[in-house]
């Protein structure tokens, strides 16, 4: 008993009692406790809380942004809009908290509120878009600023600006770093556009000193050039300058010096001419030319112009039977010279039209075709501008336009339907030329069939048809063609060369080499002239590789055209 405290009931007496205790007196005992313990349930009020709800709204109602310096607008208007648009989204609080921040700064405080915002939030974020679009941020801000100020009140605002700001997060931004840039100059503003200070100022030094030099080189160059036309061998020295920086600047085009040395170049004569005395010797070219021996011609030829240098017909037959005689280059410089004396002369400008297409010359063919017609009494009316005529001396391309091209026909076909009942062959024959020059070798060859059959006893109507039919691929028909040309002019050197191409296309080189040896022998003089053709040399060389006869290469090489006599047992007068 010790162990129970005084005034304590015992739990077994509680039992006792509640198990002799009647319902009523049980809940008369319940309903004696404190009332509100068993009021009954109350439904929710709304109303009320919704009153709470606009009063704590009310009293955190902010008050409308007030107008600021320019500083600060432009980082309201650009900088917020740009954290806006970019930075993620953040607790409602953060964001009050933030607005409220640039309330303070309108009030102001920009600089302090500029560097804290972007300290305390996501500078992080803006750092890397200023970094990225640097370029683009100046761009906008001076957009804004240079409406207002002038390039030099800029710089001026700039260093102010600069000078008043003591927060020194302010002064570690990048803006103040930009500010600072347009107070010294390092940036500015240029057709509303930021550019570099420096490298602008540079620029300038640069030019002007460019300049200077320029006019002292030209001073220079002036007094010079004064001095030096005074002597009267300027142009000679000029010349030579040219030549000299075209060899050294342009090597690997020696195209304009060749040109000029093959086909401008005055006429080579024989060193030795065994007819130089002799008393008719223009007659005597021409007797020797019906017989068929060229060499001859040729000497009695050049003895003629030597004799009388402005015998244009005896420049013309030079020319001509260079050309028969497969030796182009001569050929060119005697026709040039006759047409010198007389520019009109027809038989002249058509044998110089082919030489220039035998030589891929288009530009100078399509010329000469051109003049050609414009001397013809029957078709001058054709050439509407004579000035238009281009002088064949002034080359500056070997190549014909299109339009080129399609001038010269138009005008050779309206002149071979000036006269539909009477073929002019020599009309048909530079359409022919032509045609070859463009490469349509059907038209061409058909010209020259209109051409032959009018005039089956001209053996270079035949030659200039079987070399459109070999150009054609039609090397049979082209040895036909050539065979008829050699029956009626035996010595006729350029069709016996012809021939000889074609038996190698047709792979008979033996028919070949014998066609050309024949040909070096009919242009070996018997008064030792070596007028033998180099095209002919490198061919037959050719034709010995393919016949494997190499080791003949030698004696080509030596030019021994007896050895080769022997070795293909060809007989000689």
């Amino acid at each position: 008993e010790g162990l129970i405290r005084p005034g304590a009931v015992h739990p077994a007496d509680l039992e006792r009692q509640f198990v002799h205790t009647s319902e009523q007196e049980l809940v008369n005992e319940y309903l004696r406790q404190d009332p509100r313990l068993h009021r009954p349930p109350e439904t929710f009020r709304m109303e009320g809380l919704l009153n709470e709800m606009k009063e704590i709204q009310h009293s955190q109602r902010i008050r409308e942004p007030m107008a600021g310096p320019g500083v600060s607008d432009i980082v309201a208007s650009e900088w917020a809009n740009d954290f806006v648009a970019n930075a993620p989204l953040i607790h409602d609080q953060v964001l009050e908290e933030q607005y409220r921040a640039i309330q303070d700064s309108a009030s102001g405080k920009p600089p302090q509120w500029a560097e804290e915002y972007l300290h305390d939030t996501e500078h992080a974020i803006w750092a890397s878009e200023y970094e990225n679009d640097n370029k683009q941020l100046h761009e906008t801000w001076a957009d804004d600023y240079v409406e207002a100020v002038s390039n030099n009140e800029l710089k001026d605002t700039a260093a102010a600006l600069s000078e008043i700001s003591n927060d020194p997060k302010f002064t570690d931004s990048k803006f103040f770093d930009f500010v600072k840039k347009l107070s010294t100059g390092e940036l500015t503003i240029k057709d509303d556009q930021v550019v570099d200070g420096t490298a602008e100022q540079w620029e300038k030094e640069f030019t002007s000193e460019q300049q200077n030099v320029h006019l002292a080189e030209e001073e220079q160059w002036a007094n010079q050039y004064e001095q030096e036309a005074k002597n009267d061998d300027v142009w000679d020295n000029l010349q030579k300058e040219w030549e000299s920086y075209d060899r050294e600047n342009h090597p690997e085009h020696p195209w304009l010096s060749e040109y000029e040395d093959t086909y401008n170049k005055e006429y080579d004569f024989k060193e030795e001419n065994p007819f130089e005395n002799h008393p008719d010797p223009f007659n005597e070219g021409l007797q020797m030319l019906k017989e068929g021996n060229l060499s001859m011609a040729l000497l009695l030829f050049e003895a003629e112009v030597q004799k009388n240098p402005e015998h244009t017909e005896a420049w013309q037959y030079l020319g001509t039977t260079h050309a028969e005689n497969e030796q182009e280059n001569q050929a060119v410089s005697a026709l040039r010279k006759c047409l010198q004396l007389e520019p009109g002369r027809l038989p002249a400008l058509q044998a110089l039209s082919v030489s220039y297409t035998n030589e891929s010359l288009q530009l100078q063919a399509c010329r000469t075709l051109k003049n050609w017609l414009f001397h013809h009494p029957k078709y001058r009316q054709l050439i509407k501008d004579a000035n238009q005529l281009p002088d064949d001396t002034m080359v500056t391309s070997s190549l014909m336009t299109r339009e080129q091209f399609h001038e010269i026909e138009n005008l050779l076909l309206e002149a071979a339907r000036l006269y539909p009942e009477n073929v002019d062959i020599d009309v048909q024959s530079c359409l022919g030329v032509l045609y070859n020059l463009s490469g349509d070798y059907d038209r061409a060859a058909d010209c020259f069939r209109v051409a032959v059959d009018n005039k089956p006893d001209d053996p270079e109507l035949w030659n200039k048809l079987g070399a459109t039919l070999a150009n054609s691929n039609k090397s049979e028909e082209a040895i036909i063609a050539y065979h008829t040309a050699l029956s009626l002019s035996p010595g006729y050197v350029r069709a016996r060369y012809n021939l000889g191409i074609s038996c190698i296309n047709l792979k008979a080189y033996k028919e070949a080499i014998e066609h050309f040896l024949i040909a070096l022998n009919m242009q070996r003089s018997d008064y030792g002239s070596t007028t033998m053709s180099d095209n002919i040399w490198s061919t037959l060389r050719m034709a010995l590789s393919y016949n494997g006869k190499s080791e003949l290469f030698p004696a080509v090489d030596r030019r021994d055209l007896a050895l080769l006599n022997k070795e293909f047992d060809i007989s000689t007068p």
